[in-house]
């Protein structure tokens, strides 16, 4: 999808993101990661963020990067499976 279909997919992501509506994925992911495995997972994620130049008191950008991803990453063209 692309051009106001795709602008009305977003603006619903992010909107339901923001009011809190929990997700209904058909495919649910697995449990939390725990032990070394989430200590790999903080340390990608520290490192994607200063990558990005997004420090960890800054949660406005920190969730702005959140909603990027609701936003299919402001990508021209989507492909949406139902």
């Amino acid at each position: 999808v692309s051009g106001e279909v795709l602008d009305r997919i977003r603006k619903g992501n992010v909107e339901r993101n923001l009011a809190g509506v929990p997700d209904s994925r058909e495919f649910r992911m697995g449990p939390a990661y725990d032990g070394v495995h989430r200590e790999r997972q903080i340390g990608i994620a520290v490192q994607l963020f200063e990558a990005m130049g997004i420090e960890r008191h800054d949660k406005e950008a920190r969730m702005d990067w959140v909603l990027r991803g609701f936003r299919q990453f402001d990508a021209p063209v989507s492909i949406v499976v139902t």
